[in-house]
């Protein structure tokens, strides 16, 4: 079933302002039966161009949900599976499909047997254990991730318990083995995210507080450490972005377990590695906590949003998701979009199910008996990039068949280019200055404006 659902925004003081404009149709998934077995991820997993959901629901089982989504359509891939508080999806075996990571008892994957010549929906997915779960929360690691950490082109992964101050990373040795070694942080608590800090071209690591740098070669020479800032707790959801557009990476950093606390994004210097970092804080909140933090551009405006969103705490009631979009692309002006999630929002995500090129909402409570909520973004990207802008009826026309749209990015005729929209269903875009002259611009990123000096 699904139900068409509007958020609704509730008014804030300071330099929040509330918005209502983004719609998602509600689609319930299986219920969780035991603790912190409801996680997520999204990918495409049968390649048929449409991404799919992964989900770890039950007492727990791995399946997953092909798109278009329905909650009575879904493919097991693990009848019972260890699975930890996170699932991430990547081409392990570099044979060309997704597989699944998690890390539970034991560092685990699950191999698609999409390729060559399989079907992941009626076909086993074998399993490899890679580690014993270092972690020490309730069997597992709390935080896992993902990612190409010694830059061979191969996936790695990495964990963290809640109560060590250690990072465990798992580099994959290209013929189905995996060596490890720690990276040492000076405090203990949750928060882990993987980002390019300091622009060197491999993957750091944040919890919120510090980054640690990684060397040229990661296995064998120290990770330094790098403060950041102290926003008051130790339990913390992380990420690495660009919020305010300036071509670093600031970190983010939301509380997990304690209400009475701060939602931050530190805003980084040229060099990382000197500081100092600059605290903005987006909402002080009596309660609930924020065990979801997430990053991405959710009403189509070209700029980076966060998503936030609770499950527990001093008080249970709200449990909200709650969004804060990033009006000017600044970090410093802000609207919201808050509402009540039936189940909470415990390890929620953002991604692009179905492909359609806008982010959706994945999330459920930790606690068990809770349904999974997938919140499907109504957004059309071939109209919303221009729906919040007027025309510049005096920029200079360019004409041609597979032109949709002419406007310029503040809304006003006075910006030095347009960005035309082909109509094409591609999603990419072509930039020209007023004088006609094409400018480079990174589709992925859509109409985010190119840096003008």
């Amino acid at each position: 079933m699904y139900t068409r659902f509007l958020a609704i925004a509730i008014p804030v003081v300071c330099a929040l302002c509330a918005r209502a404009d983004v719609t998602f149709d509600l689609t319930l998934l299986a219920s969780n039966e035991c603790f912190a077995c409801g996680v997520y991820a999204v990918g495409d997993i049968d390649q048929d161009g449409a991404n799919d959901i992964v989900a770890g629901e039950g007492s727990p089982r791995l399946v997953w949900y092909p798109y278009p989504i329905s909650a009575d359509t879904k493919h097991t891939i693990a009848s019972s599976a260890s699975l930890g508080f996170e699932i991430h999806l990547g081409d392990v075996d570099n044979d060309g499909d997704l597989d699944v990571m998690s890390s539970g008892a034991g560092i685990t994957w699950w191999e698609n047997p999409l390729l060559p010549g399989g079907n992941p929906a009626t076909d086993s997915w074998e399993v490899h254990e890679f580690g014993s779960s270092g972690g020490d929360h309730n069997g597992g690691s709390h935080d896992f991730k993902a990612g190409d950490i010694d830059g061979d082109g191969w996936v790695d992964g990495v964990e963290r318990g809640q109560n060590t101050g250690q990072y465990i990373v798992y580099l994959n040795d290209q013929a189905g083995g995996w060596s490890q070694f720690s990276v040492n942080a000076s405090r203990g608590g949750e928060g882990t995210w993987l980002g390019d800090v300091d622009g060197d071209g491999d993957l750091d690591l944040t919890d919120g507080w510090a980054w640690f740098e990684c060397p040229d070669n990661p296995a064998s020479e120290s990770w330094t450490q790098h403060d950041v800032g102290n926003a008051g707790y130790h339990l913390t959801r992380s990420y690495i972005a660009d919020i305010n557009e300036d071509g670093n990476m600031d970190i983010l950093v939301s509380p997990t377990e304690f209400g009475g606390s701060k939602l931050v994004w530190w805003e980084a210097p040229d060099d990382p590695k000197t500081g100092p970092w600059t605290e903005h804080i987006l909402v002080e909140y009596n309660d609930p906590n924020f065990h979801t933090l997430q990053v991405g551009d959710i009403d189509l405006d070209g700029h980076l949003d966060v998503l936030v969103g609770s499950t527990h705490g001093p008080n249970s009631d709200p449990k909200l998701l709650w969004i804060f979009y990033n009006t000017n692309g600044d970090g410093l002006t802000w609207e919201e979009q808050k509402w009540n999630s039936p189940g909470g929002c415990w390890q929620g995500i953002l991604g692009d199910v179905g492909s359609d090129g806008d982010l959706d909402i994945l999330t459920v409570d930790y606690s068990g008996g809770n349904q999974g909520e997938f919140y499907e973004n109504t957004l059309d990207p071939d109209m919303t990039a221009v729906s919040h802008r007027r025309a510049a009826p005096d920029a200079r026309q360019l004409s041609g068949p597979s032109m949709r749209m002419l406007f310029t990015p503040d809304g006003t005729a006075s910006a030095p280019y347009v960005i035309f929209r082909e109509s094409s269903g591609t999603g990419n875009s072509r930039v020209f200055d007023l004088r006609g002259k094409r400018v480079s611009l990174d589709p992925r990123r859509l109409e985010r404006p190119p840096r003008i000096e």
